[in-house]
């Protein structure tokens, strides 16, 4: 009996221990510390030696530092683009990363050297600048000047002379061989328009918070001719007549010298109003399709003066014909406006949801039907903000 027990006492021990063995074996297992590398990019110094094996939140040894004949080793940056310094007392690693050689010139390096030219446009000629530095500031050259216009700043683009392009001699500096384009803006000195159609707009891109300004005859002249020939605007998108288009007046505008506007005669054609020192005005937007004016127009609460135009033809005013179109915070004074239906000083006739807002006219007008003094035809206009 003694022996049985004793067997079986050994049957006992024996199953606790493969138990214990067992649960043991289920025990979580330590996971291998992620290790990662660290590659040097020296950019064109000597080579540096990858570091591997580097434990997460580790910090490194810093290298040797690289050599390169004509400079002088500034550290190892954390990107491309040399933005951030690498720390060896501070910074960890998390992951596999590359830090990258900054390098400054020896003085006995000739820095790079630029040219800056000026391209006039139809003015004096100003000498190129040359052994620019890069990052250098440029002395502002005496202005150019031009018969019959103001000079109005050197521009970056020679496109539409956004405010955004006009260079600023206290801030801007060289980094390239570059060109600058002079602006012109016509003469201002008698405010009166000499018949010619502007190159470009005095600023401005053509949105709503930053329109196409006008502040002379010459532009508006402009505004006219794209708008009549249904102009796309290349370098800002769209057509100039779109309902996007943006564009504001930023002078008072003299068409035609108003001293004796009242004792203007009927003159039979364009030549004879000429001959006779009168300009005849062409109004901005025609009953043709893709040649309607549909943009937004805010006078600024300028006005425009001296306009002419003596026709049979409908639909004239400073503006012809507005589809869509809105036409704010501007007057006409001093002029004589005759066609035939729908004639008003402002604007000839307003269709499709246009709308004229705080506009007037103190000239005068003639028609044989659908005349207004501010817009002929059927038309939307808020006056003081009162419906007429």
């Amino acid at each position: 009996m003694k022996k049985i027990q004793g067997f079986a006492m050994l049957l006992l021990l024996a199953a606790l221990s493969a138990a214990v063995m067992a649960c043991s074996g289920c025990e979580e297992q330590p996971q291998t510390p992620a290790a990662y590398e660290v590659a040097f990019e020296s950019n064109g110094g000597s080579a540096v030696a990858k570091l591997t094996g580097i434990g997460s939140g580790a910090k490194i040894a810093k290298p040797a530092d690289p050599t390169k004949d004509g400079y002088t080793f500034d550290g190892w940056y954390k990107e491309a683009d040399l933005g951030n310094a690498w720390n060896f007392d501070a910074d960890t690693v998390a992951a596999n990363i590359t830090l990258y050689a900054k390098w400054s010139p020896d003085s006995g390096i000739p820095a790079a050297k630029y040219e800056v030219a000026f391209e006039s446009n139809g003015g004096s000629a100003v000498a190129k600048l040359t052994g620019i530095e890069s990052g250098a500031k440029i002395a502002k050259p005496a202005g150019p000047t031009k018969d019959g216009y103001d000079f109005d700043g050197w521009y970056k683009s020679n496109a539409d002379f956004s405010p955004a392009d006009k260079w600023n001699f206290d801030a801007d500096t060289v980094t390239k061989n570059m060109t600058l384009y002079a602006c012109w803006l016509e003469k201002e000195a008698d405010a009166i328009w000499g018949g010619s159609v502007a190159a470009s707009f005095a600023g401005g891109t053509g949105t709503e918070s930053n329109p196409y300004k006008i502040s002379n005859g010459a532009q508006l002249a402009r505004l006219a001719d794209l708008v009549n020939n249904g102009t796309t605007d290349a370098v800002n998108g769209g057509n100039f007549n779109g309902n996007t288009k943006h564009y504001a007046l930023t002078n008072d505008i003299y068409l035609n010298d108003t001293s004796n506007w009242r004792d203007w005669g009927e003159y039979a054609n364009a030549d004879a109003a000429l001959a006779a020192g009168i300009r005849p005005w062409t109004a901005i937007g025609k009953v043709d399709t893709g040649r309607e004016f549909c943009a937004n127009f805010d006078g600024g609460g300028f006005a425009i003066r001296g306009i002419y135009i003596n026709t049979s033809s409908n639909t004239q005013g400073v503006f012809g014909y507005v589809s869509g179109g809105k036409i704010q915070n501007v007057g006409t004074e001093q002029s004589r406006i005759r066609g035939g239906a729908f004639v008003g000083g402002v604007a000839g006739n307003v269709q499709d949801g246009g709308s004229l807002t705080h506009c007037y006219n103190t000239g005068d007008v003639f028609g044989y039907r659908s005349v207004g003094g501010v817009a002929g035809g059927d038309c939307f206009i808020v006056v003081a903000d009162k419906l007429l």
